[in-house]
């Protein structure tokens, strides 16, 4: 069984994740002016209580009775007294529009600290296992309640995200050698130029990233089956406006833009 979400076909525990991921107002926004508004509040590689401030008040005012639980999610996302601006930007790169080189301009420069224009193989490791725990634990913990349009069980959510587990060993083991290779470390261009290809841009989106570790558990599982309708993306590859959840059709003051997320069918992972 499938569900709709403005123009994905996806899982209805997907459609729930996307509705939570909402509430975080950044599916209007551009990667690059985003990434700057976090750069700009940060201090010392960090978002803090002050910084926060700014960045919350330039996304948007949420709903009074959703402030609570997004409060929550931001405050898991701390590491002592405010969240990494990596972790920040991981976060921005998975939700916000943009294309694959903008999105990984964000992330590498966010990664450079010494402005070196290189990152270490340990360095890139550590973004992946960033950008994964974020789209495969953090963010669907804001998973919106099952309702008679999208309905689902607490069981069956938690099936979906053991089906993403399963695939997350193979795939990060993937994306780290597709980017890496033999290298010990990897410059900006080579890094950019790698995203940019419209094949990899999926592993920088949070429903396409974790549609594809779902299907690489599923091969894992049953032998590489072909996977069913309702674990393929179905979308224009240039664009892919998201439904703005119903508990969040009131979340902003400005702006009329709709959700739009570069997702893309997962490829067959190697």
């Amino acid at each position: 069984m499938g569900c709709a979400t403005s123009r994905l076909n996806v899982p209805c525990e997907e459609a729930a994740i996307i509705n939570g991921e909402n509430l975080l107002l950044f599916y209007s926004r551009g990667i690059e002016s985003i990434y700057k508004l976090l750069k700009d509040n940060s201090k010392g590689g960090k978002v803090g209580k002050k910084g926060m401030k700014a960045v919350k008040k330039e996304l948007g005012t949420l709903a009074e009775e959703y402030q609570g639980k997004v409060e929550g999610f931001y405050n898991g996302l701390k590491d002592g007294d405010g969240i990494k601006l990596t972790t920040f930007t991981a976060l921005a790169a998975l939700l916000c529009k943009g294309s694959g080189s903008e999105k990984a301009n964000a992330l590498f420069d966010a990664n450079d600290n010494d402005n070196q224009g290189k990152l270490s193989k340990s360095q890139i490791t550590q973004m992946i296992d960033e950008i994964f725990d974020l789209a495969t634990v953090k963010l669907p913990e804001l998973a919106s309640p099952s309702d008679s349009s999208n309905e689902y069980t607490k069981e069956s959510m938690q099936g979906y995200k053991e089906k993403i587990e399963k695939g997350k060993p193979k795939d990060k083991e993937t994306l780290l050698k597709n980017v890496v290779g033999d290298l010990e470390e990897v410059d900006k261009a080579t890094f950019v130029a790698w995203f940019d290809n419209n094949d990899n841009r999926i592993w920088l989106g949070s429903t396409s990233l974790r549609l594809q570790l779902k299907k690489t558990g599923k091969k894992k599982s049953s032998g590489a089956k072909k996977p069913k309708a309702e674990d393929e993306v179905k979308e224009d590859p240039k664009e892919n406006p998201k439904e703005v959840p119903k508990e969040g059709k009131e979340h902003r003051k400005k702006g009329k833009e709709h959700h739009e997320e570069h997702h893309e069918e997962a490829p067959e992972s190697s």
